[in-house]
Protein backbone atom coordinates (compact mmCIF):
# COMPACT_ATOMS: atom_id res chain seq x y z
CA UNK A 1 0.00 0.00 0.00
CA UNK A 2 1.33 3.93 -0.94
CA UNK A 3 -0.10 6.77 0.18
CA UNK A 4 0.49 9.64 -1.89
CA UNK A 5 -0.32 12.74 0.18
CA UNK A 6 0.41 15.17 -2.61
CA UNK A 7 -0.29 15.69 -6.23
CA UNK A 8 3.22 17.34 -6.18
CA UNK A 9 4.65 14.08 -6.91
CA UNK A 10 7.35 14.07 -9.40
CA UNK A 11 6.43 11.52 -12.45
CA UNK A 12 9.18 9.00 -13.02
CA UNK A 13 9.56 9.05 -9.08
CA UNK A 14 8.02 5.82 -8.06
CA UNK A 15 9.53 3.62 -11.33
CA UNK A 16 13.08 4.35 -9.81
CA UNK A 17 12.54 3.10 -6.51
CA UNK A 18 10.87 -0.13 -7.19
CA UNK A 19 8.04 0.59 -4.94
CA UNK A 20 4.89 -2.00 -5.91
CA UNK A 21 1.35 -1.70 -4.46
CA UNK A 22 -1.76 -3.18 -4.70
CA UNK A 23 -3.77 0.16 -3.53
CA UNK A 24 -2.85 3.14 -3.91
CA UNK A 25 -4.39 6.42 -1.48
CA UNK A 26 -4.24 8.74 -4.29
CA UNK A 27 -4.48 12.54 -2.89
CA UNK A 28 -6.74 14.75 -5.31
CA UNK A 29 -6.15 18.05 -3.52
CA UNK A 30 -5.46 21.31 -5.67
CA UNK A 31 -5.66 18.47 -9.13
CA UNK A 32 -9.51 20.71 -9.67
CA UNK A 33 -6.92 23.56 -10.72
CA UNK A 34 -4.77 21.59 -13.44
CA UNK A 35 -5.55 20.38 -16.77
CA UNK A 36 -6.69 16.24 -17.76
CA UNK A 37 -3.29 15.67 -19.20
CA UNK A 38 -1.41 16.52 -15.96
CA UNK A 39 -3.83 14.71 -14.02
CA UNK A 40 -3.26 11.91 -16.56
CA UNK A 41 0.01 12.04 -15.97
CA UNK A 42 0.01 12.16 -11.94
CA UNK A 43 -2.46 9.07 -12.31
CA UNK A 44 0.10 7.50 -14.31
CA UNK A 45 2.95 8.33 -12.28
CA UNK A 46 1.46 7.69 -8.73
CA UNK A 47 -1.58 4.50 -9.54
CA UNK A 48 0.04 2.81 -12.99
CA UNK A 49 4.62 3.06 -12.15
CA UNK A 50 3.23 1.14 -8.59
CA UNK A 51 1.68 -1.37 -10.23
CA UNK A 52 -2.16 -0.73 -8.07
CA UNK A 53 -4.66 -2.95 -8.64
CA UNK A 54 -7.14 -0.40 -6.84
CA UNK A 55 -7.21 3.39 -5.87
CA UNK A 56 -9.00 5.33 -2.88
CA UNK A 57 -9.32 9.04 -3.83
CA UNK A 58 -7.81 11.45 -0.22
CA UNK A 59 -7.37 14.63 0.51
CA UNK A 60 -9.93 16.29 -1.28
CA UNK A 61 -12.07 17.99 0.97
CA UNK A 62 -12.12 20.97 3.15
CA UNK A 63 -10.33 19.65 6.04
CA UNK A 64 -13.08 21.99 8.50
CA UNK A 65 -16.00 19.85 8.77
CA UNK A 66 -16.28 17.65 11.89
CA UNK A 67 -17.05 14.57 12.12
CA UNK A 68 -18.61 14.59 15.59
CA UNK A 69 -21.21 13.69 16.72
CA UNK A 70 -21.79 11.64 13.77
CA UNK A 71 -20.02 11.03 10.89
CA UNK A 72 -21.27 12.33 7.42
CA UNK A 73 -19.51 13.11 3.51
CA UNK A 74 -17.19 15.42 3.63
CA UNK A 75 -17.93 18.35 2.10
CA UNK A 76 -15.33 19.19 -0.90
CA UNK A 77 -13.81 22.37 -1.28
CA UNK A 78 -14.93 23.56 -5.02
CA UNK A 79 -17.10 20.54 -5.60
CA UNK A 80 -17.79 21.16 -9.08
CA UNK A 81 -13.97 21.10 -9.53
CA UNK A 82 -14.31 17.74 -6.99
CA UNK A 83 -16.72 15.72 -9.75
CA UNK A 84 -14.53 16.55 -12.60
CA UNK A 85 -11.63 15.38 -11.12
CA UNK A 86 -13.28 12.40 -9.67
CA UNK A 87 -14.75 11.75 -12.55
CA UNK A 88 -11.10 11.75 -14.39
CA UNK A 89 -9.63 9.30 -11.65
CA UNK A 90 -12.84 7.08 -12.24
CA UNK A 91 -12.38 7.51 -16.08
CA UNK A 92 -8.93 7.07 -16.49
CA UNK A 93 -8.61 3.73 -13.08
CA UNK A 94 -11.46 1.68 -15.27
CA UNK A 95 -9.82 2.67 -18.82
CA UNK A 96 -6.41 1.17 -17.05
CA UNK A 97 -8.07 -1.70 -15.36
CA UNK A 98 -7.27 -0.41 -11.72
CA UNK A 99 -10.30 -0.80 -9.50
CA UNK A 100 -11.79 2.81 -7.88
CA UNK A 101 -13.51 2.97 -4.90
CA UNK A 102 -14.06 5.66 -2.24
CA UNK A 103 -13.17 5.66 1.12
CA UNK A 104 -16.45 5.21 4.18
CA UNK A 105 -16.35 7.82 6.12
CA UNK A 106 -15.38 7.38 9.63
CA UNK A 107 -16.16 3.72 9.52
CA UNK A 108 -12.84 0.90 9.42
CA UNK A 109 -11.94 -0.48 6.28
CA UNK A 110 -9.69 -3.65 4.79
CA UNK A 111 -8.54 -1.30 1.50
CA UNK A 112 -7.41 -4.88 0.30
CA UNK A 113 -11.04 -7.18 0.93
CA UNK A 114 -11.77 -8.80 -2.54
CA UNK A 115 -8.97 -7.41 -4.35
CA UNK A 116 -9.24 -9.07 -8.04
CA UNK A 117 -6.36 -11.39 -9.52
CA UNK A 118 -6.59 -8.79 -12.58
CA UNK A 119 -3.76 -6.72 -12.48
CA UNK A 120 -3.45 -3.37 -13.90
CA UNK A 121 -2.88 -2.70 -18.03
CA UNK A 122 -1.00 0.44 -18.85
CA UNK A 123 -0.43 -1.10 -22.17
CA UNK A 124 -3.89 -1.31 -22.97
CA UNK A 125 -5.19 0.98 -26.10
CA UNK A 126 -7.91 2.07 -23.98
CA UNK A 127 -5.54 2.92 -21.07
CA UNK A 128 -2.97 4.77 -23.54
CA UNK A 129 -5.71 6.53 -25.38
CA UNK A 130 -7.18 8.14 -21.96
CA UNK A 131 -3.78 8.56 -21.18
CA UNK A 132 -3.00 10.92 -24.12
CA UNK A 133 -6.30 13.17 -23.89
CA UNK A 134 -4.66 16.16 -24.75
CA UNK A 135 -7.00 18.74 -23.06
Amino acid sequence: MIIVASPAMQQGKLKHVQLNADVVFLSLGGLGFKSRKKIAAYFAAAVLEAGARRVYPIHWDKGETALVPKPHVLDPMFPRLHRAVLNVISDLATACGVEFHQIPIAIAFDPFENMPARMPKPDAPECQRALSVQN
